[in-house]
């Protein structure tokens, strides 16, 4: 088994920082193989970032993911870059914008309203996004809270979680 997850947003969003906290709490605290590749698009704020996670109980030979089983997107629109990747019964994680482009493979997911309701920070809400996928993956067991040491993106992570 070996799960191929595709982190996307834009320059600013946390991309890297939270695949590498999604990496590395696996790699820690599992024996599954992991590998990652990022792609940084433009050098600047709002720039294109991708970055690509392959894990599982297989051995893994290449970072490139080509039928994705998740695709997260933490800008609410970078998922139309990559969505002819997504295998038939992925899904794609993103922040509710609008009503448009609503279909069955989409998880749209109420950043605001979570962010304003709990009092947190704009800033930690890539962090609900990465706490619904852990859900969602059934690995909310890890002790994700070793890297996610700030106290917001820790309450963040733990409201997309629950």
């Amino acid at each position: 088994m070996i799960n191929n997850i595709i982190f996307c947003g834009k320059g600013g969003n946390g991309v890297l920082y939270a695949s590498s906290i999604f990496c590395t709490t696996l790699f820690e605290s599992t024996d599954y193989n992991i590998i990652s590749s990022d792609i940084h698009g433009i050098s600047r704020r709002g720039g294109s970032v991708i970055s690509e996670v392959r894990y599982g109980t297989e051995a893994i030979y290449s970072p490139i993911i080509e039928c994705a089983d998740y695709i997260v997107d933490f800008d609410g629109n970078e998922y139309k870059h990559f969505d002819d990747r997504l295998n038939s019964s992925g899904k794609i994680l993103a922040p509710f914008i609008d009503s448009a482009n609503m279909s069955e493979e989409i998880i749209r997911i109420d950043l605001q309203s979570k962010v304003k309701k709990y009092n947190l920070p704009l800033k930690t809400s890539n962090m609900i996004i990465i706490g619904h996928l852990v859900k969602i993956l059934g690995l909310s067991y890890l002790p994700w809270k070793n890297l996610i040491t700030d106290k917001y993106n820790y309450l963040s992570f733990l409201l997309g979680v629950k």
